[in-house]
Order: structure tokens, then sequence, then C-alpha cells
């Protein structure tokens, strides 16, 4: 058995890591819950964006058809970065 002042200062720090880990966990678990929040609210506008370029594209095909103009241009339109999107030509063909 230790001396006095060292058992009770052994239990003073157990209680207080308890402490410490309980409040850092708290913490932790509420920045997940903003950070859901904020992928929630960023799916939401990316989905409405999407709509809104589909929208726009299509008007774009309406007028193209209203003119008369074909587009012979197949290549894909490369985003800021420079990398070639995959997904549809920005045009029909």
């Amino acid at each position: 058995m230790d001396n006095y002042p060292f058992g009770e200062f052994t239990m003073i720090l157990s209680l207080e890591a308890i402490l410490l880990s309980m409040l850092i966990l708290n913490s932790s678990n509420r920045q997940v819950a903003r950070d859901s929040s904020k992928i929630h609210e960023g799916v939401t506008i990316s989905t409405e964006v999407r709509a809104d370029v589909k929208g726009l594209h299509d008007d774009i095909e309406d007028i193209l058809e209203l003119l008369d103009i074909e587009v012979e241009n197949n290549e894909y339109i490369a985003d800021q970065n420079g990398a070639v999107g995959t997904d549809t030509p920005p045009f029909p063909t």
C-alpha cells in the first residue's frame, strides 16, 4: 500500500482523466453532428445545381434545334483543374 498522499493523488488523477475523456468525446460527437449537417446541405445544393445545369443543357439543345444547328464538337468540357470530364458530351451530336 502506498503512503498517505499517493493513493489519493492517483485516484484524483484517474478521475480527472475520466472527466477529460468524456469532455473530448462529447465535443467530438458535436463536431460530427455539425459536419453531417454541412454534408447534407452540400448534397442538397449539389442536387439543385445539377437540376439547373440539366435544365440549361436542355434549353441549349432546344435553341440549337430551333436554329437548325448541328454541333460537330464531340470533345468533353474540361473542368477548372484541366481534367477532362467523362460523363456526357457538352452538346448533342
